[in-house]
C-alpha cells in the first residue's frame, strides 16, 4: 500500500471512530482535555503500527477501543501513584518528617540506610510497595506469603524508620 493511501485510510479511521472513542475516555478520565489527548496519544500508537505494515490490517471499532481504555487506564494509574506520593508527603509532613528543603538530602540518605539496613525481605516488601507501587496481594503472591504476612513486614519496616526519625506513633492516628 502506497504512504498516501494509508494516510487517506488512516484518517478516515480516525474521522469515524475519533467521536466514539472521546467520549470513552472522557466517561473514564472526566476531563475533556485529557480524554482528547488520551484519544490522540492512542491514534498516534495505532499510526505507528500502521504505518510500518506493508499492508497494514482493518482496525475495527472494538481494537481501538481496548487501546484508547488501556491507555485511559494507564493514565488513571499514574495520577493514582501521583496521589498516592503526595498524600505520603502530607502525612510525613503532619508527622514532623519533612522540615525545609535543605535537610531533605540527608532525611533521603537516612531513609536509603534504614533500608539497606532492614532485614532482605522487609527491604524488598518496602521497595516493592512504596517504589514499585505494588499491591500487598501482589508482593505476597511474588513471595509465596500471605497478605497480613506483607503487612507485619511493611509496619516492621515502617517502625524502624519511625525510630531513626524519632515519631511517635500511636495506633489509630
Amino acid at each position: 500500500m502506497r504512504e498516501e493511501d494509508k494516510q487517506l485510510t488512516f484518517k478516515e479511521l480516525f474521522s469515524e471512530n475519533y467521536s466514539r472513542l472521546y467520549y470513552v475516555a472522557l466517561y473514564l478520565l472526566n476531563d475533556s482535555e485529557t480524554a482528547r489527548d488520551a484519544v490522540y496519544d492512542s491514534f498516534a500508537t495505532v499510526w505507528e503500527e500502521f504505518r510500518k505494515e506493508s499492508n497494514p490490517p482493518k482496525y475495527n471499532y472494538t481494537y481501538l477501543y481496548k487501546v484508547v481504555h488501556s491507555h485511559c487506564v494507564d493514565l488513571l494509574r499514574h495520577q493514582n501513584v501521583h496521589n498516592k506520593y503526595a498524600m505520603l508527603y502530607k502525612q510525613l509532613h503532619d508527622d514532623g518528617l519533612l522540615y525545609d528543603d535543605d535537610d531533605k538530602d540527608s532525611r533521603l540518605e537516612t531513609i536509603y540506610k534504614v533500608l539497606e539496613e532492614m532485614p532482605p525481605r522487609t527491604r524488598f516488601i518496602m521497595e516493592q510497595c512504596y517504589f514499585e507501587d505494588k499491591k500487598y496481594v501482589e508482593v505476597a503472591e511474588i513471595l509465596g506469603l500471605s497478605r497480613d504476612g506483607i503487612r507485619a513486614q511493611v509496619m516492621k519496616g515502617l517502625e524502624m524508620l519511625r525510630n531513626v526519625f524519632s515519631v511517635k506513633y500511636k495506633k489509630g492516628q
